[in-house]
């Protein structure tokens, strides 16, 4: 965060435990009506570079070890709606439980879904769903022990950080490129303009999502 920012919702807002707290809620009642929130997240739409969360899961580390054996692409997989989908793990820096998104006044964007505070910073919350053309809307059921629902995926691309709420984190999957197929007639347009191809694991068509093009556009959907 800005050093000129001081993120007192971390201490004396909704989101502290010191006392006495901030005087400005008993009229505000929530952080998220106070200027001082609401100019962070403001900052935030203009692309600021933080530091390094402190719990912060080395994803990528776990990348370089699959291509050191040989391994050609190591993805999450994560679900939006009912569709799957791959992203490199390279660039995801945490996976963590879902936490309230606070929309930004005057923003009507469908791209941006609000700010979000993940270790007491404001970061930007993107909406996957918009940008690929899924509907979110119903829960289909889906087999497995391990998977973790309703969950925000932190990534890193070009020193800037994105956030995105998703459907279920399935986990982490290793892919040699001879495995990835052509995208099919039957995935919608919107999605196949972002995929390399399909992966199959698990009984699931997953797309796999090129990066450099889903970040290309979520950059000039903000400007």
């Amino acid at each position: 965060m800005n050093d000129n920012i001081i993120n007192c919702w971390n201490s004396i807002g909704v989101w502290g435990k010191e006392k006495p707290r901030c005087p400005v809620l008993d009229d505000v009642i929530h952080c998220q009506n106070c200027e001082k929130y609401i100019s962070a997240g403001r900052q935030a739409l203009k692309r600021k570079i933080y530091s390094s969360y402190e719990e912060t899961q080395d994803f990528s580390s776990v990348a370089e070890e699959t291509r050191d054996k040989g391994i050609s692409e190591s993805v999450m997989v994560v679900r939006i709606g009912d569709e799957w989908f791959a992203l490199p793990s390279r660039l995801c820096e945490v996976v963590t439980e879902d936490r309230p998104i606070h929309t930004i006044p005057h923003q009507n964007n469908a791209l941006i879904k609000g700010v979000v505070n993940i270790a007491g910073e404001v970061n930007l919350c993107f909406s996957l769903g918009s940008i690929l053309g899924v509907k979110v809307s119903g829960d289909a059921q889906h087999e497995g022990k391990r998977q973790l629902y309703n969950c925000l995926i932190v990534m890193t691309f070009e020193n800037n950080r994105f956030v995105f709420p998703v459907s279920e984190f399935k986990g982490l999957y290793n892919y040699f490129s001879h495995e990835l197929t052509a995208i099919p007639s039957t995935i919608k347009t919107n999605s196949s303009g972002y995929l390399n191809g399909i992966i199959k694991w698990n009984n699931l068509n997953i797309g796999c999502i090129n990066a450099d093009i889903l970040f290309s556009e979520i950059e000039r959907g903000i400007q």
